[in-house]
């Protein structure tokens, strides 16, 4: 009897493999009906099964996952993982899809893969939020901007510490969430994300109007607006514009014109 091995799965389905990512379809499922008495014992066949003959039925994306568990550390899993929490998403079935972000982002840490695992982590995070477990997500959604600042993944920190910026906000944690827009600025800066740059500098702008500090907040408005103006960043000054235009219209007309005239 073969030996069922994580390499010689990979071995044996190669050719079906290449078949498939060459976008062949009608010949992987003639290989696989040609071979499937050979194959069915093998741990990588319902996989295969589940790409070629039932892409869109989760119960088949099921029993790859767990066929798959043998390996528990592989990335044939994660794929299989990754169509599983997609088929729920569309069914809107979300105690499965945390169920099955919750095992990916345990095996892609397994994997010893920090970037992915933080990502899976990050989609569970919001996923907990979507669904009403907010502290939870928060404390999530900290230690993954954490450990993405240590390892230098500063698309994952724009984007998980926008979303954690606007919960902030809503829970007029004003301090936490000024805090957060330094760490967010200075991820856009080096991603050169202009938008990310105004969505931080408006972030830090709120928490300040929020804590009666109206001319401090108007003069960070102001200038980065007066900045992204001489660097032709036209998208993210508009957003700037368009949150004054918020401010004047709250504050009044007279009001406004005052603060700006003391910057």
């Amino acid at each position: 009897m073969t030996m069922d091995t994580l390499e010689h799965n990979r071995m044996v389905f190669a050719p079906l493999k290449k078949i498939i990512t060459n976008g062949n379809m009608k010949e992987a499922r003639d290989l696989i009906k040609q071979n499937q008495d050979d194959w069915k014992g093998m741990s990588f066949f319902p996989l295969f099964q589940a790409i070629v003959l039932h892409d869109t039925e989760l119960v088949y994306w099921e029993r790859a996952v767990e066929s798959l568990s043998k390996f528990s550390a592989c990335g044939e899993r994660l794929f299989a993982l990754d169509r599983a929490i997609s088929i729920c998403r569309q069914g809107g079935d979300d105690i499965r899809v945390r169920t099955f972000l919750q095992l990916a982002e345990s095996i892609a840490r397994d994997i010893g893969d920090s970037k992915r695992h933080l990502q899976y982590l990050a989609m569970y995070a919001n996923q907990l939020y979507l669904d009403g477990y907010t502290s939870r997500s928060t404390e999530l959604l900290e230690e993954v901007i954490l450990k993405a600042v240590t390892d230098e993944y500063w698309l994952l920190v724009v984007s998980q510490a926008t979303i954690l910026s606007g919960i902030l906000l809503q829970q007029q944690d004003w301090v936490g969430a000024s805090n957060l827009s330094v760490i967010l600025e200075e991820a856009a800066v080096k991603r050169k994300n202009w938008i990310g740059v105004a969505c931080a500098v408006m972030t830090r702008a709120s928490a300040w109007f929020a804590q009666d500090k109206e001319e401090a907040s108007i003069r960070l408005l102001l200038e980065t607006g007066r900045l992204f103006h001489e660097r032709g960043f036209v998208s993210a000054l508009h957003l700037i514009k368009a949150r004054l235009a918020e401010l004047r219209a709250f504050l009044g007309e007279d009001r406004f014109n005052e603060l700006c005239e003391q910057v």
